[in-house]
């Protein structure tokens, strides 16, 4: 009979015939030449996108574009995202690239009497107790504040402030003018 071992085929056990010889390549032909290798990042950042900004148009590269993005998603949210990008936009630039101070408009239609998905999407408004009955409406505390800024010289009544105390999301984050009687609890 055969002194031979029986090798089973089967399972992650290939024929010995079809198995890489010792000491030679399993890529003979190597790589293809004149084909480089790029950064996965760099396939995508090298590109040019088109940014729409109210009725203009204009073509910005792809790095622009993601730091523009993240700017915007930053200032929609209340979180790290948007104390980065308000330091951000704070800080004076040194590079050469301008496009920290430009506006970017997003235009979101609402039908009438709907404006709870706008709202949401924004990030100005959160509802809160969804599934209860008496589920409300809060705003963000930003949104709260920046109207407060707009007001200039006007001030409310201790009825439009405490309706206003009330429709804050987080009302202890937000900086009150100093004329401001209702304070948080």
């Amino acid at each position: 009979m055969d002194d031979e071992p029986t090798y089973e085929v089967g399972h992650k056990r290939p024929p010995v015939a079809s198995q890489f010889e010792k000491g030679k390549s399993g890529n003979p032909k190597g790589r293809p030449p004149g084909r480089k290798r790029l950064l996965p990042h760099e396939a995508v950042l090298g590109r040019e996108a088109l940014i729409v900004e109210g009725k203009h148009r204009r073509r910005v590269s792809a790095d622009e574009a993601f730091i523009l993005q993240l700017y915007a998603r930053g200032l929609a949210k209340e979180g790290p995202l948007r104390a980065i990008a308000m330091e951000a936009l704070e800080k004076p630039q040194v590079s050469t690239v301008q496009f920290a101070r430009r506006k970017i408009f997003f235009t979101i239609y609402a039908k009438d009497g709907e404006v709870e998905k706008p709202m949401r999407k924004l990030g100005m408004a959160l509802l809160l107790d969804r599934s209860q009955v008496l589920a409300r409406w809060v705003i963000e505390p930003w949104l709260v504040q920046a109207a407060l800024a707009r007001l200039g010289d006007r001030r409310l009544t201790i009825e439009e402030q405490e309706v206003v105390l009330a429709a804050t999301r987080k009302p202890l984050t937000v900086e009150w003018p100093e004329w401001w009687e209702t304070k948080p609890s």
